[in-house]
Protein backbone atom coordinates (compact mmCIF):
# COMPACT_ATOMS: atom_id res chain seq x y z
CA UNK A 1 0.00 0.00 0.00
CA UNK A 2 2.85 2.28 1.00
CA UNK A 3 4.45 1.47 -2.17
CA UNK A 4 1.45 2.72 -4.26
CA UNK A 5 1.00 5.85 -1.95
CA UNK A 6 4.50 6.60 -2.96
CA UNK A 7 3.79 6.26 -6.68
CA UNK A 8 0.95 8.02 -7.06
CA UNK A 9 2.43 10.53 -5.36
CA UNK A 10 5.38 10.86 -7.27
CA UNK A 11 2.90 10.61 -10.32
CA UNK A 12 0.94 13.66 -8.82
CA UNK A 13 4.26 15.73 -8.41
CA UNK A 14 5.81 15.12 -12.29
CA UNK A 15 2.10 15.81 -13.45
CA UNK A 16 2.52 19.27 -11.59
CA UNK A 17 5.92 19.54 -12.60
CA UNK A 18 5.12 19.67 -16.39
CA UNK A 19 1.75 21.45 -15.63
CA UNK A 20 3.67 24.49 -14.07
CA UNK A 21 5.94 24.57 -16.39
CA UNK A 22 8.91 23.27 -14.65
CA UNK A 23 9.94 20.72 -17.62
CA UNK A 24 10.01 23.66 -20.37
CA UNK A 25 12.06 25.79 -17.44
CA UNK A 26 14.56 23.02 -17.26
CA UNK A 27 14.79 22.32 -20.95
CA UNK A 28 15.48 26.13 -21.15
CA UNK A 29 18.71 26.11 -18.19
CA UNK A 30 20.09 23.26 -20.14
CA UNK A 31 20.04 24.80 -23.81
CA UNK A 32 21.52 28.10 -21.92
CA UNK A 33 24.25 26.27 -19.99
CA UNK A 34 25.19 24.37 -23.74
CA UNK A 35 24.73 27.83 -25.63
CA UNK A 36 27.90 28.94 -27.44
CA UNK A 37 29.89 25.97 -25.57
CA UNK A 38 28.70 26.81 -22.23
CA UNK A 39 30.87 29.91 -21.56
CA UNK A 40 28.10 33.00 -21.65
CA UNK A 41 27.47 34.89 -18.39
CA UNK A 42 24.20 33.42 -17.61
CA UNK A 43 23.55 36.58 -14.94
CA UNK A 44 24.66 39.15 -17.27
CA UNK A 45 22.58 38.12 -19.99
CA UNK A 46 19.49 37.86 -17.64
CA UNK A 47 20.25 41.35 -16.57
CA UNK A 48 20.54 42.44 -20.10
CA UNK A 49 17.20 40.82 -21.57
CA UNK A 50 15.22 41.48 -18.52
CA UNK A 51 14.15 38.08 -18.29
CA UNK A 52 15.27 34.40 -16.50
CA UNK A 53 13.23 32.49 -18.68
CA UNK A 54 15.84 32.34 -21.34
CA UNK A 55 16.60 29.19 -23.87
CA UNK A 56 19.45 29.07 -26.10
CA UNK A 57 20.16 27.67 -29.80
CA UNK A 58 22.04 28.12 -32.80
CA UNK A 59 21.34 31.84 -34.95
CA UNK A 60 19.46 31.47 -37.90
CA UNK A 61 22.45 32.38 -39.68
CA UNK A 62 25.26 30.38 -38.58
CA UNK A 63 28.68 31.93 -38.57
CA UNK A 64 30.68 28.76 -40.75
CA UNK A 65 34.05 30.47 -39.74
CA UNK A 66 33.37 31.39 -35.94
CA UNK A 67 34.12 28.92 -33.39
CA UNK A 68 31.22 29.52 -32.13
CA UNK A 69 27.92 31.57 -32.26
CA UNK A 70 24.65 31.14 -30.72
CA UNK A 71 21.42 33.19 -29.76
CA UNK A 72 19.49 33.61 -26.59
CA UNK A 73 15.78 34.04 -26.63
CA UNK A 74 13.62 35.13 -23.80
CA UNK A 75 10.20 33.75 -22.95
CA UNK A 76 7.30 35.92 -21.82
CA UNK A 77 6.19 39.02 -22.98
CA UNK A 78 9.44 41.10 -24.02
CA UNK A 79 10.52 38.39 -26.62
CA UNK A 80 14.00 39.56 -26.93
CA UNK A 81 17.04 38.01 -28.87
CA UNK A 82 20.91 38.48 -28.34
CA UNK A 83 23.20 36.82 -30.74
CA UNK A 84 26.60 35.70 -30.17
CA UNK A 85 29.65 35.52 -32.55
CA UNK A 86 32.97 34.21 -31.23
CA UNK A 87 36.10 33.60 -33.93
CA UNK A 88 39.31 34.63 -34.70
CA UNK A 89 40.11 37.83 -35.96
CA UNK A 90 39.90 38.18 -39.58
CA UNK A 91 38.33 34.94 -40.19
CA UNK A 92 34.92 34.70 -42.00
CA UNK A 93 34.84 38.84 -42.45
CA UNK A 94 31.73 40.41 -41.43
CA UNK A 95 33.33 42.67 -38.79
CA UNK A 96 31.09 46.08 -39.82
CA UNK A 97 27.77 43.76 -40.00
CA UNK A 98 28.34 42.18 -36.55
CA UNK A 99 27.90 45.83 -35.02
CA UNK A 100 25.02 46.90 -37.39
CA UNK A 101 26.69 48.91 -40.17
CA UNK A 102 27.96 48.43 -44.04
CA UNK A 103 31.48 50.26 -43.38
CA UNK A 104 31.92 54.09 -44.13
CA UNK A 105 29.11 55.95 -43.96
CA UNK A 106 26.22 54.66 -41.44
CA UNK A 107 22.84 56.42 -40.79
CA UNK A 108 24.84 58.77 -38.18
CA UNK A 109 25.26 56.17 -36.30
CA UNK A 110 27.74 57.09 -33.76
CA UNK A 111 30.01 54.29 -31.74
CA UNK A 112 31.45 54.66 -28.40
CA UNK A 113 34.27 53.04 -26.38
CA UNK A 114 33.73 50.31 -23.50
CA UNK A 115 36.85 51.93 -22.07
CA UNK A 116 37.64 50.34 -18.78
CA UNK A 117 40.84 48.52 -20.62
CA UNK A 118 39.12 47.01 -23.03
CA UNK A 119 39.43 47.81 -26.95
CA UNK A 120 36.05 47.49 -28.33
CA UNK A 121 33.56 49.23 -29.96
CA UNK A 122 29.52 49.79 -29.30
CA UNK A 123 26.80 51.50 -31.12
CA UNK A 124 23.27 50.98 -31.49
CA UNK A 125 20.39 50.85 -34.27
CA UNK A 126 16.88 51.74 -33.31
CA UNK A 127 16.22 48.86 -30.61
CA UNK A 128 19.50 47.15 -31.21
CA UNK A 129 22.32 47.37 -29.12
CA UNK A 130 25.96 45.96 -30.66
CA UNK A 131 28.96 45.50 -29.01
CA UNK A 132 32.44 43.52 -30.21
CA UNK A 133 35.73 43.03 -28.32
CA UNK A 134 38.98 42.69 -29.26
CA UNK A 135 41.72 40.57 -27.36
CA UNK A 136 45.60 40.34 -28.48
CA UNK A 137 46.63 36.77 -28.10
CA UNK A 138 50.09 36.39 -27.25
CA UNK A 139 52.79 34.49 -28.79
CA UNK A 140 50.64 33.76 -31.77
CA UNK A 141 49.56 35.38 -34.99
CA UNK A 142 45.57 36.13 -33.95
CA UNK A 143 43.46 38.09 -32.14
CA UNK A 144 40.15 36.62 -30.64
CA UNK A 145 37.34 39.17 -31.33
CA UNK A 146 33.99 38.31 -29.51
CA UNK A 147 31.07 40.44 -31.02
CA UNK A 148 27.60 40.61 -29.51
CA UNK A 149 24.01 41.73 -30.87
CA UNK A 150 20.71 42.54 -28.66
CA UNK A 151 17.34 43.22 -29.31
CA UNK A 152 15.60 43.51 -25.88
CA UNK A 153 12.37 42.85 -27.07
CA UNK A 154 9.17 45.42 -25.40
CA UNK A 155 12.34 46.51 -23.68
CA UNK A 156 13.02 49.18 -26.23
CA UNK A 157 14.72 51.81 -24.01
CA UNK A 158 17.49 49.72 -22.85
CA UNK A 159 20.29 51.49 -25.28
CA UNK A 160 19.29 54.92 -24.23
CA UNK A 161 20.63 54.34 -20.61
CA UNK A 162 24.77 54.04 -19.41
CA UNK A 163 23.14 50.42 -17.39
CA UNK A 164 21.46 48.92 -20.63
CA UNK A 165 24.67 49.48 -22.51
CA UNK A 166 26.70 48.90 -19.11
CA UNK A 167 24.93 44.95 -19.61
CA UNK A 168 25.66 44.55 -23.12
CA UNK A 169 29.26 45.12 -22.41
CA UNK A 170 29.61 42.66 -19.23
CA UNK A 171 28.20 40.11 -21.64
CA UNK A 172 30.65 40.96 -24.22
CA UNK A 173 33.75 41.02 -22.18
CA UNK A 174 33.21 38.27 -19.79
CA UNK A 175 32.05 36.20 -22.96
CA UNK A 176 35.54 37.29 -24.30
CA UNK A 177 37.48 36.20 -20.79
CA UNK A 178 35.71 32.80 -20.65
CA UNK A 179 36.57 32.16 -24.68
CA UNK A 180 40.41 33.23 -24.35
CA UNK A 181 40.83 30.87 -21.07
CA UNK A 182 39.18 27.84 -23.92
CA UNK A 183 40.80 28.86 -27.02
CA UNK A 184 44.11 29.37 -25.35
CA UNK A 185 44.82 33.18 -25.74
CA UNK A 186 46.74 34.44 -23.27
CA UNK A 187 45.65 38.03 -23.41
CA UNK A 188 45.52 41.36 -21.29
CA UNK A 189 42.02 41.34 -20.16
CA UNK A 190 40.09 44.88 -19.42
CA UNK A 191 38.62 45.72 -15.72
CA UNK A 192 35.05 44.33 -14.88
CA UNK A 193 32.72 47.04 -16.43
CA UNK A 194 29.50 49.09 -14.44
CA UNK A 195 28.40 50.90 -16.87
CA UNK A 196 28.92 52.89 -20.24
CA UNK A 197 28.20 56.17 -21.88
CA UNK A 198 25.49 55.35 -24.73
CA UNK A 199 27.21 56.43 -28.31
CA UNK A 200 26.25 59.70 -29.34
CA UNK A 201 22.72 60.14 -30.82
CA UNK A 202 22.36 62.05 -33.79
CA UNK A 203 19.53 63.80 -33.22
CA UNK A 204 19.87 64.60 -29.53
CA UNK A 205 23.36 64.60 -28.39
CA UNK A 206 24.81 67.75 -30.81
CA UNK A 207 27.07 70.11 -29.43
CA UNK A 208 28.30 73.09 -30.12
CA UNK A 209 31.80 72.74 -32.05
CA UNK A 210 33.96 75.09 -29.36
CA UNK A 211 33.00 72.45 -26.44
CA UNK A 212 34.28 69.43 -28.51
CA UNK A 213 36.60 67.51 -26.00
CA UNK A 214 37.04 63.60 -27.89
CA UNK A 215 36.94 62.47 -31.11
CA UNK A 216 36.09 65.88 -32.70
CA UNK A 217 38.57 68.29 -30.53
CA UNK A 218 41.20 68.28 -33.56
CA UNK A 219 39.01 70.42 -35.99
CA UNK A 220 36.70 71.83 -34.27
CA UNK A 221 38.26 75.28 -35.08
CA UNK A 222 38.43 74.41 -38.70
CA UNK A 223 37.87 77.09 -41.13
CA UNK A 224 35.20 76.11 -42.74
CA UNK A 225 34.18 79.16 -45.27
CA UNK A 226 35.74 81.88 -47.04
CA UNK A 227 34.73 84.05 -43.84
CA UNK A 228 36.91 82.08 -41.47
CA UNK A 229 33.82 80.54 -40.07
CA UNK A 230 34.18 77.18 -37.92
CA UNK A 231 31.74 74.01 -38.00
CA UNK A 232 28.93 75.37 -35.58
CA UNK A 233 28.08 71.98 -33.77
CA UNK A 234 29.63 68.79 -33.31
CA UNK A 235 28.38 65.09 -33.07
CA UNK A 236 31.58 63.45 -31.35
CA UNK A 237 32.93 59.85 -29.62
CA UNK A 238 34.63 59.53 -26.63
CA UNK A 239 38.46 59.55 -26.77
CA UNK A 240 38.97 55.84 -25.74
CA UNK A 241 40.18 52.37 -26.80
CA UNK A 242 37.38 52.43 -29.51
CA UNK A 243 38.03 50.23 -32.48
CA UNK A 244 36.00 52.66 -34.82
CA UNK A 245 35.81 56.59 -33.90
CA UNK A 246 33.28 58.78 -35.53
CA UNK A 247 33.30 62.63 -35.57
CA UNK A 248 30.57 64.74 -37.53
CA UNK A 249 30.77 68.60 -38.12
CA UNK A 250 27.24 70.15 -38.41
CA UNK A 251 26.82 73.89 -39.47
CA UNK A 252 24.11 76.64 -37.42
CA UNK A 253 21.34 74.87 -38.54
CA UNK A 254 22.25 71.36 -37.69
CA UNK A 255 23.08 70.00 -41.31
CA UNK A 256 25.58 67.70 -41.80
CA UNK A 257 28.97 68.48 -42.96
CA UNK A 258 31.77 66.12 -42.77
CA UNK A 259 31.76 62.85 -41.17
CA UNK A 260 35.06 61.49 -39.96
CA UNK A 261 36.11 58.10 -39.12
CA UNK A 262 38.70 56.46 -37.50
CA UNK A 263 39.26 52.12 -37.88
CA UNK A 264 41.15 49.69 -36.60
CA UNK A 265 41.99 45.93 -36.76
CA UNK A 266 39.15 44.74 -38.35
CA UNK A 267 37.54 46.94 -39.43
CA UNK A 268 40.39 48.77 -41.14
CA UNK A 269 40.89 45.45 -43.04
CA UNK A 270 37.97 45.18 -43.98
CA UNK A 271 37.35 48.60 -45.28
CA UNK A 272 40.02 48.26 -47.64
CA UNK A 273 38.61 45.14 -49.20
CA UNK A 274 35.24 47.10 -49.53
CA UNK A 275 36.04 50.01 -50.43
CA UNK A 276 39.33 49.36 -52.65
CA UNK A 277 38.88 52.26 -55.34
CA UNK A 278 38.36 54.87 -53.01
CA UNK A 279 41.25 53.75 -50.48
CA UNK A 280 43.63 52.49 -53.76
CA UNK A 281 46.88 54.49 -52.34
CA UNK A 282 47.60 55.26 -48.42
CA UNK A 283 46.57 58.68 -48.71
CA UNK A 284 44.68 60.39 -50.85
CA UNK A 285 41.79 62.68 -51.51
CA UNK A 286 39.03 63.30 -54.58
CA UNK A 287 38.07 67.02 -54.97
CA UNK A 288 35.34 65.74 -56.69
CA UNK A 289 33.89 63.66 -54.25
CA UNK A 290 34.93 66.28 -51.45
CA UNK A 291 36.42 62.41 -49.93
CA UNK A 292 39.78 61.97 -47.95
CA UNK A 293 41.34 58.87 -46.93
CA UNK A 294 44.84 58.30 -45.03
CA UNK A 295 46.19 55.37 -43.27
CA UNK A 296 48.97 54.72 -39.93
CA UNK A 297 50.37 51.95 -39.06
CA UNK A 298 50.24 50.68 -35.40
CA UNK A 299 52.45 48.23 -33.34
CA UNK A 300 50.13 47.55 -30.39
CA UNK A 301 46.60 48.22 -31.90
CA UNK A 302 45.85 45.50 -34.13
CA UNK A 303 48.15 46.48 -37.01
CA UNK A 304 47.13 49.16 -40.14
CA UNK A 305 44.80 51.72 -39.14
CA UNK A 306 42.73 53.85 -41.81
CA UNK A 307 40.76 57.60 -41.44
CA UNK A 308 38.21 58.67 -43.96
CA UNK A 309 36.34 62.18 -44.08
CA UNK A 310 33.54 62.14 -46.63
CA UNK A 311 30.74 64.85 -47.04
CA UNK A 312 27.51 64.48 -46.45
CA UNK A 313 25.46 64.87 -49.52
CA UNK A 314 22.68 67.05 -47.64
CA UNK A 315 25.15 70.54 -47.34
CA UNK A 316 27.10 70.17 -50.77
CA UNK A 317 25.74 73.46 -52.58
CA UNK A 318 23.79 74.80 -49.57
CA UNK A 319 24.45 78.44 -48.06
CA UNK A 320 27.14 77.44 -46.00
CA UNK A 321 30.04 77.77 -48.55
CA UNK A 322 31.93 75.10 -47.22
CA UNK A 323 33.41 73.77 -50.92
CA UNK A 324 35.08 77.05 -51.21
CA UNK A 325 38.12 75.47 -50.18
CA UNK A 326 38.72 72.31 -52.30
CA UNK A 327 41.79 71.08 -50.11
CA UNK A 328 39.08 71.47 -46.94
CA UNK A 329 38.31 67.65 -46.57
CA UNK A 330 42.18 67.14 -46.34
CA UNK A 331 42.96 69.49 -44.06
CA UNK A 332 40.30 68.13 -42.03
CA UNK A 333 41.61 64.58 -41.95
CA UNK A 334 45.00 65.48 -41.95
CA UNK A 335 44.03 67.09 -38.33
CA UNK A 336 41.83 64.28 -37.10
CA UNK A 337 44.00 61.76 -38.35
CA UNK A 338 47.09 62.60 -36.39
CA UNK A 339 45.62 63.32 -33.41
CA UNK A 340 43.62 59.73 -33.90
CA UNK A 341 46.79 58.09 -34.30
CA UNK A 342 48.54 59.78 -31.52
CA UNK A 343 45.96 58.48 -29.01
CA UNK A 344 46.62 54.98 -30.34
CA UNK A 345 50.43 54.79 -30.41
CA UNK A 346 50.28 54.53 -34.59
CA UNK A 347 53.39 56.31 -36.44
CA UNK A 348 53.79 56.76 -40.15
CA UNK A 349 50.51 58.80 -40.30
CA UNK A 350 50.63 58.99 -44.31
CA UNK A 351 48.25 62.15 -45.05
CA UNK A 352 46.62 63.42 -48.69
CA UNK A 353 48.46 65.91 -49.74
CA UNK A 354 46.92 69.82 -50.36
CA UNK A 355 47.58 72.50 -52.97
CA UNK A 356 50.46 73.58 -50.16
CA UNK A 357 52.08 70.87 -50.13
CA UNK A 358 52.66 66.92 -49.72
CA UNK A 359 50.96 64.90 -46.90
CA UNK A 360 53.33 64.67 -44.44
CA UNK A 361 54.50 61.36 -41.94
Amino acid sequence: MTTVFIAAASLIAAGCFFALGGYTRWQDARSLDRACDGILPKGDIESLMGSDRLYGGTPLIPRTKSLQSCSITSRGHTRGTTGVSIKWRDEGGGAFLDIGQSGLVGDYASTGPIGNGWSGVMTWSGSIGYASVIAECRGANKDLMVSVSSYPGQREDTFNTPQGFGDLARVATKTMERAAKKWGCDANMGKPVTSVTPPSAYKHDRIPADQARGTCQPVAGAKMDAKGSGPAKAIETPTGNALIEDCYLLDEKGRPLYHLSAYYGPYALELRESHGVLLRSPAGSNRDTGSAWARSECRTFFGTARFTVTPERDALGSDTGTQSDPDLPAKLLTSFAKNAAERHGCSNVALPSTSSGDGTK
